[in-house]
């Protein structure tokens, strides 16, 4: 079985990504959705 550390350490991980998966999805929807003139 795993640690419970380690498993903290890779839930910590996938949060990271996800947080910055959805902030670069909504910066990109948000630059397409208002084009800079």
């Amino acid at each position: 079985m795993l640690s419970p550390s380690l498993i903290g350490g890779k839930a910590d991980i996938r949060n990271a990504l996800l947080v910055e998966v959805t902030h670069l999805l909504s910066a990109r929807r948000y630059r397409s959705g208002r084009p800079a003139r």
